[in-house]
């Protein structure tokens, strides 16, 4: 839903830009960087798709990665052979929402 809402809120804005963006600005809000509309539109929908693809597959990598890379509070326990199933029931849910929420603030401006 929130991927849907993002596309149909891209392309409804993206009509409205003009040729040249500002897409980089200093301390004081000053446009510094500009591109033209369509590498704007390319770079913006590159990084919401890496974006969503680290925040939705972050259970997957961190099944996949050494547990010595995991920095995580207690992680003997909480990543033991024993606790491992549960831990990532637990916490792939909330890694879904977290992505969810900071998919929606950062697509459509929440």
């Amino acid at each position: 839903m929130l991927a849907v809402s993002a596309t149909i809120y891209f392309f409804h804005y993206y009509r409205l830009l003009p040729d040249v963006v500002a897409s980089h600005f200093d301390k004081h809000g000053l446009a510094n960087g500009l591109q033209t509309k369509q590498t704007f539109g390319e770079v913006f929908l590159g990084m919401t798709d890496l974006f969503a693809f680290l925040v939705f597959g972050i259970p997957t990598i961190i099944a996949v990665m050494p547990r010595r890379l995991i920095n995580l509070p207690n992680k003997e326990y909480w990543l033991s052979p024993e606790q491992w199933a549960a831990s990532m029931r637990f916490l792939s849910p909330w890694f879904a929402w977290f992505g969810c929420a900071v998919y929606a603030v950062i697509n459509l401006g929440l």
